[in-house]
């Protein structure tokens, strides 16, 4: 086995979404792992697993690691690398079965250093045990958990000397929680206002900060209540080439449910929508809006206050959010706006068929009047029998209702009036038609009259009703793979339920509408060979096709 060559495959696949490819090269290194003479040195090992972490594919770093361990590289590094995938993997129990025998080993071993990653990730798996039980509303004796996980986090701290910084704001805003929980606690281990300011200065002393001590930075001034330069630490973090998805989801993970920052306080709200901007532009980042209305409002909300904010102190304002920041958080709440414009199609008692997404008409062709019209699939919605008999089957007109889950009225279901045109599933696969009301819908995309050049690197989004679920954006694995008119083919993970949603260049605007997808697409542009590749139908192709038909 070629350790380099694997690694640095790996590494490629990971790096550009290749899902497939990250799965192939794990299967092959645990199956050559059994008949190799010596484990996998622990340089390689470390780097498969910190390559898998940094793109949070747990499941896989689960199964290398324990091949690793099995086949007698079981270094504590290792073995902490499988806990801390069991933790992300929901495995709690399991994490601390393998975590308090790490610790045993390294107190034995004299291993400072990986004993305090060790009890770190022991004060993890205790918080996470205790915040998931209090949001599903426990009354068992979980406040335990949080005493495990202050002592745990607490052990390794030093304030004076500025060791184990993270273990300390950790600690800290345990310590704040269990305030706010009721939760008394007889002798803390420090004190919060002094931890605090001790930990951020330590981070301000250094000459060049690492993501993760920009990131306790901002913790340690939401414990201060000084959100103005907690914003200030995450734009630092969020920007830099450093942060990948695992860095910001953990965070995001630790300002919700442990800090419990408010989406409806702007100054809190900012925190989180700058993480999720984050997530959303990052390779990899995922957000399904269980309440898209409600962040929606959120987001606009902090927008017009930090409008207000940069009229008072102009200097900060632009420190914190000028240049690519301010442009990704505005990019974020673009692309939750175009939600709002993003419809569910139903059959007649409510189940979940497809997505479709509105225009207003005269964007469709110059005879149709200024009321909005359906865009969808043909395989989705249809009056043509022969798609009826299709498999997916489409639903007929009288038998659909659409509903708009991030409009005003999120529970106002339509009904189809009329479709003014219609092209099948082996052709453009759409469907136009009426509604029959008039839809109180603000956000109108913008059309692209041009489409992403196809290098390899551009991206795609989609936003859609995945499995007639909750609306979602589709973000990772999100590379467009080539276009050749009407078609374009890209990475972007879909499923059931997707056929119908609007596809989106790096700016937000409405480039395609999507309508398939398989693990054996034939390539485009007389390219021999297949792919894995979802595909839609470039939106000028289907407006020229109205044009065509209505004159």
């Amino acid at each position: 086995m070629d350790a380099s060559a694997l690694v640095r495959e790996l590494e490629r696949a990971a790096r550009t979404f290749d899902r497939a490819g990250v799965a192939l090269q794990c299967e092959t290194l645990t199956a050559d792992l059994w008949v190799q003479a010596r484990p996998l040195e622990l340089q390689d090992a470390k780097a498969v697993l910190d390559i898998l972490r940094r793109k949070r594919y747990f499941a896989l770093m689960i199964d290398v690691a324990e091949a690793l361990i099995q086949t007698g590289q079981d270094a504590p590094r290792i073995r902490r690398l499988y806990a801390q995938a069991l933790i992300d993997s929901d495995q709690t129990v399991a994490a601390l079965a393998v975590l308090r025998v790490l610790r045993q080993d390294c107190e034995a071993q004299g291993d400072a250093a990986e004993l305090a990653e060790a009890l770190g990730l022991i004060g993890r798996a205790h918080k996470q045990i205790y915040v998931t039980a209090r949001s599903a509303g426990s009354e068992g004796d979980v406040g335990r958990h949080l005493l495990a996980a202050i002592d745990s986090y607490a052990v390794p701290f030093d304030a004076a000397a500025g060791l184990n910084l993270w273990h300390g704001i950790n600690t800290v805003a345990l310590l704040c929680r269990a305030q706010r929980d009721n939760i008394e606690i007889d002798s803390p281990p420090i004190d919060i206002g002094t931890a605090s300011k001790a930990i951020l200065a330590h981070i301000k002393a250094l000459t060049t900060p690492e993501i993760w001590d920009c990131a306790t930075a901002a913790e340690a001034c939401v414990a201060m209540s000084d959100y103005s330069q907690a914003l200030e630490w995450l734009g630092r973090y969020t920007s830099s080439a450093a942060v990948d998805a695992f860095e910001c989801a953990s965070t995001l993970r630790q300002f919700e449910q442990v800090w419990q920052l408010d989406h409806s306080e702007p100054p809190q709200a900012a925190l989180l929508h700058t993480l999720r901007a984050a997530l959303l532009a990052l390779e990899g980042g995922e957000l399904r809006l269980e309440h898209a209305l409600d962040e929606v409002s959120s987001a606009q909300g902090f927008l017009h206050d930090a409008g207000q904010l940069q009229q008072r102190d102009n200097t900060q304002f632009e420190k914190v959010f000028g240049g690519d920041r301010y442009k990704s958080f505005k990019w974020y709440v673009d692309g939750l706006n175009q939600a709002r414009a993003v419809a569910v199609i139903e059959d007649a008692v409510g189940n979940g068929h497809g997505t479709g997404f509105l225009l207003p008409g005269s964007d469709v062709h110059p005879s149709i009047s200024d009321e909005w019209v359906l865009v969808t699939n043909a395989h989705v919605l249809s009056d043509d029998p022969a798609e009826h008999a299709g498999s997916p089957s489409a639903l007929p007109p009288d038998e659909v209702q659409v509903r708009l889950e991030a409009s005003d009225t999120p529970d106002a279901t339509y009904e189809i009036e009329a479709i003014l045109f219609s092209s099948g599933r082996t052709e453009l696969d759409c469907t136009i038609a009426t509604l029959s009301e008039p839809v109180a819908c603000e956000q109108s995309f913008r059309i692209s009259k041009h489409l992403p050049l196809a290098d390899g690197q551009q991206r795609v989004y989609v936003i859609g009703h995945p499995g007639g679920g909750k609306l979602s954006f589709s973000l990772h694995d999100n590379f467009l793979l080539d276009h050749e008119v009407p078609r374009l083919h890209y990475r972007a993970p879909t499923e059931g339920g997707s056929s119908g949603s609007p596809v989106f260049n790096s700016t937000w605007r409405l480039i395609g509408l999507h309508h398939a997808g398989g693990s054996k697409m034939g390539k485009l542009n007389g390219e021999a060979g297949v792919y894995e590749a979802n595909e839609g139908i470039s939106m000028t192709a289907i407006i020229e096709a109205v044009a065509a038909a209505l004159g």
